[in-house]
C-alpha cells in the first residue's frame, strides 16, 4: 500500500482561498470605509467626444498644480463606451 500526495495542487488550491479572501476583505473595508476609501484619483475628467485630448490634459495639469488627484477618459475609451458607462466605471474604481 502506498500513498502519495502533490504538493503543487495543493499549493495552488490554498493560494487561490487566500487570494479570494485578500479581495473580499478589501472590497469589505472599501465599503467600511465609504467616501474615505483609498482612491486613485478624486476627479475623473471625461468627454463625449473624441479629439479633446488637449483639453483634458489642460484641465488635469491644473488639477495636478492645486494638489488634486486627477485622472482622464483617453480617446479609445470615448468611442467604446456609450453615454452611461464613463461614469460606471469611475465609480466602480472609487472616483466620487
Amino acid at each position: 500500500m502506498g500513498v502519495q500526495f502533490s504538493l503543487q495542487p495543493l499549493a495552488s488550491a490554498v493560494e487561490a482561498h487566500l487570494n479570494q479572501e485578500k479581495r473580499a476583505l478589501e472590497k469589505k473595508s472599501r465599503s467600511a470605509l465609504g467616501s474615505w476609501a483609498p482612491r486613485r484619483a478624486d476627479v475623473y475628467v471625461i468627454s463625449r467626444q473624441a479629439g479633446h485630448t488637449q483639453e483634458r490634459l489642460d484641465i488635469c495639469a491644473l488639477l495636478w498644480s492645486h494638489n488634486i488627484r486627477a485622472d482622464m477618459m483617453y480617446d479609445h475609451a470615448v468611442l467604446v463606451h456609450d453615454s452611461n458607462d464613463p461614469l460606471l466605471s469611475a465609480q466602480e474604481d472609487g472616483i466620487l
